[in-house]
């Protein structure tokens, strides 16, 4: 993996729609906190490279919309995550 994308923002919101345009090839992109609800909406991630942190998703009742290819993490696997990561970009 080159670049890990964490972005907190919810979806529309400036930042996160910069973020999406900004992954590339072999990135990752992990969504905390507010940037969940992305999961909700149809065809708005690269559902192949998408990790959602388990307890943000849990937190707004989300769990249920989860879909393929969407990966939920916990705070273990999100630390993973990072220590795989050449380069990390928090948006």
């Amino acid at each position: 993996m080159t670049t890990l994308h964490i972005v907190n923002k919810p979806p529309h919101h400036p930042r996160f729609e910069r973020c999406l345009e900004a992954l590339g090839d072999g990135d990752r992109l992990l969504l905390i906190e507010s940037a969940v609800m992305a999961v909700s909406i149809p065809n708005f991630l690269p559902a192949d490279r998408v990790n959602a942190l388990g307890a943000d998703l849990e937190a707004r009742g989300l769990n249920a919309l989860m879909r393929g290819g969407i990966t939920a993490v916990d705070y273990d696997e999100m630390v993973a995550l990072t220590a795989e990561s050449a380069q990390i970009i928090h948006w």
